[in-house]
């Protein structure tokens, strides 16, 4: 029995990380986090374009793109925009575009596998990718 106690604590710990709000609202392109979404509270949402990443998974090279003050329930996202004129043509590309609230940011097309785009709460964006590869390993020993 105090053998697994080490483990439990540990779990627990996990379950907690586990289940907080995300400061991260919209990731593309990916699948770790929605598409869109929608500002969790009232505060500074931020656009960021991450170049590269270490091998936790944690972006070593980013640039904010753009920040707005943003309420609850404000809608977060992106989505990709297509020229019909253009679609059939050899070098032809979806455009991606960002939106939170009332703004829109042209962002063009993606290039590489690696580059990915976040809105997140800048308050917390940093402490996010601190603690992320604890979450990881906990929803690995939770079996999630």
């Amino acid at each position: 029995m105090v053998r697994y106690l080490p483990l439990c604590g540990f779990v627990l710990c996990g379950a907690i990380l586990g289940c907080q709000d995300s400061a991260i609202r919209a990731q593309a392109p990916g699948s770790e986090h929605p598409f869109t979404s929608q500002a969790n509270a009232e505060g500074e949402y931020g656009l960021y374009h991450v170049t590269q990443f270490n091998n936790l998974g944690q972006p070593t090279e980013y640039k904010m793109l753009a920040s707005y003050h943003l309420q609850a329930g404000d809608p977060v996202g992106f989505h990709w925009v297509i020229d019909k004129a253009t679609i059939n043509a050899p070098g032809a590309a979806m455009v991606l575009e960002a939106y939170a609230g009332d703004n829109k940011t042209t962002l063009g097309p993606v290039t590489t596998m690696i580059e990915k785009y976040y809105w997140s709460n800048t308050a917390t964006w940093s402490s996010y990718w601190k603690s992320e590869p604890a979450v990881a390993v906990a929803n690995l020993a939770m079996m999630k």
